[in-house]
Order: C-alpha cells, then sequence, then structure tokens
C-alpha cells in the first residue's frame, strides 16, 4: 500500500519558495539532479531510437551522458553562441553524431515535426520567472515552437521544481492544445540531496505526450508522486493540490530538521489509490533542552511513535496539543509522532500498523538520528480494539454527524455519536446491551419542527427504517406504543400506513377531546378480536392493580368508552 501524506498545518506556497531560493544560493542547477539521479525517468520516457531536441542547453552534461549510454540523435539549441562553442569544443570528438546550434527557443528553424522528444532540464523555468504578461507570452512563443517540431505520438519532457505559476500554466497550456500531461516525481534527486546533507525539495519531471487534433478532446492529467502508482486526477485542481501537498510536506520537513517547529504539528497519510485518509499524525517536538522533560537529555529517546487505539483519539491526552505533549515527556522522548487510526479503515494488528507506518514516520524524525537506530513503537496495550460505523447524515443544526459502535479494548461496547465538525469530541455515548429486548417500547417525543403539521413524534421516529430497527428490540409479545400528535389528516394516514408495513398487527387510541391518538404496534400478525382482547385484558390487570393500590374494589377505568375509541387497523 502506497501512502501520501497531506500536511493539514497551513503553509503557505509563499513560505515554501521563499525557503528554496534561499536555501539555493548560486547553485542553481543543483537541484534538478544529474544525470545519474534523473535516468530513471529519462530512459522511462526518452527512447534511444527518438530524434531528441534539448532546448536552452547551457554548459549541462545531460546530453553527452545520454549519448553515451546509446542516445546519439541528439540536437543541442541554445542562445548564447559562447555556450555552443564551449560545447562543441568539449564534447565534439567524443559524441561526433550529436550536433550543437544557436538558436532562440522562442523562434526555431526546424521543421515542423523535426523531433519525436524534446527534453528539457530547467529551461521552462528559468523562462517563466513571474505570471507577468510579458513572461507568458515569451514562454506561450517557446511552448508553440514545441508544439510545431514535436511529432504527433511525441513527448515534451521537463525537469521542472514547479512553481505555482509553471504548474498552472503546464496544466492549461498542454491539454488546451491536446497533449496529455504526467506529473512524475524524482525522488532519486531528492535523496541525493539528504546524503548530501542538504535538505531535499520535490523535483517533477513532467511529461506531455501530443495527441493528433480532435474535437472534444478531454484533457487527461495524472500524477505519479509514489513509486510506479500513476494516478488519473479528476481536474487541473486536483493535480494541482497533489503537487502542493507534497511540496508543504517537503517544508514541513525542513522545519522539523532545523527544530524550528516546537508546536504540535499535524499531517495525514492518505491511501494513494483511493485519496481516503488512513492515517491522522500529530508531530510533538520538545527538543533536548526542554525544561519540561521529565528526566536528563542522556536518558532521553531522540524519537517514537505513539499508535493510540480505536475510538480513544478524543481522550485528553491523545486529542488535545497539551495532552499529547504530556504523553511525550512521560514517554521521556524528544519527538513524539501520535498516530491516531482513521475511522472507515481496517488495521489487521498492532504489528502490522507498524510495519505500515516505519518507512513513513521515518521522514519526520529529529535530524542527525542515526538511520540504523530502532524507533519504539508506542500503544496501550497490544489491542487496537475496533469501530464499525452505523450511520452518517447531514444536520441542519449541526453539519454532518456520525454514529459508531466502539469496542475498547478492556471495556464495554458503545455506542457514539460524532459531529464532524469537531470529530474528536464525542457528542454522546451509550453502553451497548448485547442480545437485549424489551416487552414494551414508548415514542412520547415532541418535535420541534413548527411547520411539518405533526408535533408528536418527530418525523424520523416513523420512518420506514428506522421503525424495523425498533422492531428488531421488541420481544415476539412485545408492542410499540407511539403517542401520534397530527393535525393534516394526508400525513396522519402517510404515518399509519408506514407502522402498518413495518408492524402487521395496529390499535389506534383516540383521545376524547384530543387532536392525540395512541398507536398500539405488535411485531406479529394476530387476529382483529384477539388484538382487541388482549388489549381489554390488560387494561383489566391495570385496574386491578390501580384499584387494589387505592383500596377499593370500583373500577377506575370506564370499559366501554375505551372500547368505543378502539379501533383495529
Amino acid at each position: 500500500m502506497s501512502l501520501v501524506p497531506k500536511t493539514i498545518q497551513e503553509f503557505s506556497s509563499k513560505d515554501y519558495w521563499n525557503t528554496f531560493f534561499a536555501r539555493r544560493g548560486q547553485k542553481v542547477f543543483e537541484w534538478y539532479g544529474n544525470y545519474g539521479e534523473l535516468c530513471g525517468l529519462l530512459h522511462k520516457y526518452v527512447r534511444p531510437n527518438d530524434s531528441v531536441l534539448v532546448p536552452g542547453c547551457g554548459s549541462s552534461t545531460i546530453s553527452a551522458d545520454l549519448y553515451r549510454v546509446g542516445y546519439t540523435n541528439i540536437t543541442n539549441v541554445d542562445n548564447s553562441e559562447v555556450v555552443i562553442r564551449q560545447m562543441v569544443q568539449r564534447y565534439g570528438k567524443e559524441c561526433p553524431k550529436m550536433q550543437w546550434r544557436q538558436m532562440d527557443v522562442t523562434s526555431l528553424t526546424f521543421e515542423d515535426g523535426a523531433f519525436t522528444c524534446i527534453l528539457d532540464k530547467a529551461t521552462l523555468d528559468a523562462l517563466m520567472t513571474d505570471a507577468s504578461v510579458q513572461v507568458v507570452a515569451q514562454v506561450d512563443r517557446y511552448l508553440a515552437e514545441v508544439n510545431r517540431v514535436c511529432r504527433t505520438g511525441g513527448r515534451f519532457v521537463c525537469v521542472t521544481l514547479l512553481q505555482d505559476h509553471i504548474l498552472h500554466h503546464i496544466l492549461q497550456w498542454f491539454p488546451k492544445h491536446d497533449w496529455i500531461v504526467r506529473i512524475c516525481r524524482c525522488e532519486d534527486a531528492e535523496n541525493s540531496q539528504c546524503e548530501s546533507g542538504n535538505f531535499s525539495f520535490p523535483v517533477f519531471v513532467v511529461v506531455c505526450t501530443k495527441f493528433r487534433k480532435m474535437p472534444n478532446f478531454t484533457p487527461v492529467m495524472e500524477v505519479q508522486l509514489e513509486g510506479e502508482e500513476v494516478r488519473r486526477m479528476a481536474s487541473s485542481e486536483a493535480a494541482v493540490q497533489a503537487v502542493q501537498e507534497l511540496q508543504h510536506f517537503a517544508l514541513l520537513r525542513h522545519r522539523l530538521q532545523s527544530q524550528d517547529i516546537v508546536d504540535d504539528t499535524t499531517m495525514e497519510l492518505v491511501e494513494a489509490s483511493t485519496g481516503c485518509t488512513r492515517y491522522i499524525l500529530h508531530v510533538v517536538n520538545i527538543g533536548i533542552n526542554s525544561s519540561r522533560t521529565t528526566t536528563t537529555g542522556s536518558d532521553n529517546l531522540q524519537f517514537a511513535v505513539f499508535i493510540v487505539p480505536h475510538g480513544r483519539e478524543h481522550e485528553w491526552l491523545f486529542g488535545t496539543a497539551e495532552g499529547r505533549r504530556k504523553l511525550a515527556e512521560s514517554a521521556s522522548t524528544q519527538r513524539l509522532v501520535v498516530a491516531h487510526l482513521a475511522r472507515g479503515q481496517t488495521y489487521s494488528s498492532l504489528q502490522a500498523v507498524q510495519d505500515e507506518l516505519s518507512a513513513r514516520v521515518m521522514l519526520l524524525a529529529p535530524p542527525k538520528l542515526n538511520s540504523n537506530a530502532k524507533v519504539p513503537f508506542l500503544s496501550v496495550g497490544e489491542d487496537l480494539g475496533s469501530r464499525t460505523e452505523v450511520a452518517r447524515g447531514h444536520s441542519d443544526y449541526s453539519g454532518e454527524y456520525l454514529v459508531e459502535d466502539v469496542d475498547l479494548p478492556g471495556a464495554a461496547k458503545v455506542r457514539r455519536l460524532i459531529f464532524l465538525a469537531n470529530r474528536n469530541v464525542v457528542q454522546s455515548e451509550a453502553r451497548l446491551l448485547r442480545g437485549r429486548h424489551y416487552d414494551a417500547i414508548l415514542f412520547d417525543v415532541d418535535s420541534k419542527d413548527t411547520g411539518a403539521g405533526m408535533s408528536c413524534p418527530p418525523r424520523a421516529f416513523v420512518d420506514t427504517v428506522f421503525l424495523h430497527v425498533v422492531k428488531r428490540c421488541l420481544t415476539s409479545a412485545g408492542v410499540l406504543i407511539i403517542n401520534l400528535v397530527c393535525r393534516d389528516h394526508q400525513l396522519q394516514q402517510d404515518v399509519i400506513n408506514d407502522v402498518k408495513s413495518t408492524f402487521p398487527s395496529v390499535l389506534r387510541q383516540q383521545i376524547p377531546d384530543q387532536v392525540n391518538c395512541v398507536l398500539f404496534c405488535s411485531p406479529h400478525l394476530r387476529a382483529p378480536e384477539k388484538v382487541r382482547a388482549r388489549f381489554e385484558k390488560g387494561l383489566r390487570a391495570i385496574d386491578t392493580a390501580l384499584a387494589c393500590q387505592r383500596g377499593h374494589s370500583g373500577n377506575v377505568f370506564d370499559f366501554g368508552a375505551l372500547a368505543d375509541d378502539l379501533a383495529v387497523l
């Protein structure tokens, strides 16, 4: 399973790029990677028999590196005569079939369809310094030339850092001109930066494939940001979000590496194939010099992970920043990742969760942590518990809500109501009693909806789905009693029909001089005379009990009047 980080903490794109440009200094092209770091993707999308154009080649060695491994049909162009002369002197003898031409990339002199692949390493980034009208016009002239000299079925392979304005322009321009777009992440370039002691910013290889002009062309945008899995995006906005989440995660890692973040930081891990959240990670960064640590620095763990069992994420210790800080202090760790298990996901065991998280949480480790260090995974016992979604809906008053059954380790099973606007707070909780049935259930509930025409009970209480649930809670001889107050005759009849569709035997007792009527609903079909007889028998039993309580033998009820107002529906 591939897990993709999705930062929840707010980072602006301005923060990301300010940090990048501050760190890159004058060594611009180091960030784009060398041939050894890019070759995995280049060999996948550039074929040895391709006719390759390298626009804005500069003094890059990428063309010579490709030539050495069999890519001999390469033409390099650059606007600088000095650069072209130097490159010919450097590689002319070693690469005799490779061509070097001085040429403006916005006004190429090649014939239409002269190339099957255009390889751009940072040229688009160098041209599109901002989104001003003049710059965009120049970039559009360059891309128009790319479109002209590339054959149908050919590829534009662009190594880029995907600044916001460049990303948006690529996703707007290429689909408009009938190219499909795939954005690939070059992890080897990032890993190389890490190994050299620098912090790595994501490097991308954007592969655009030219299609024949056709009416009603449907834009195709894909991303390949994790391993070999390619995801098709529903829109350009979704593609932008996927890229920016990766960039913001890189910024988060940078700040964690530099100890810039000391507060509780939150992020999500989502399943790449579905986009569903699988884990919510809270990074608690105490630091070695914290005055609040409970042990000496030498005794502290550098890094640990705490897995919160199902249903306990709302508890103060796990669900609040202050609580998680206390947890980190009690664990004597400088940095603690507190992992919440997401709703709607299945986890087979604590060990399976550890195996799944191991690689990802190491990206959040503190600086200078030994790569071979064993990171302890902590939890409350070995049982993760479980939870099952029972219902989900929307309330006009509280928004989206969720009802779930939670099986806590070592505790009774409970049913909880959660308002998703504040998902770490349990609105209400009831203990579930397994297998219990009732002889009688009474609905005498006031409705707050004055415009519904029915003041008792609320309409949801007589919905057929809910009535079936109530029916299952009754014993075989049980009865559901509904106090029905409805002035709308048609609505009253609709309610009675819904009740009768669920309960085979229904009695109605009209209350004299009142709007109310009481429905007695039995889960089993009985002959009308038996239903009436059973009802009267029950009344007599109540009458006898009340008479004994009052100390006289007279009737308390007027059975004749009650019988007259009783109807079998």
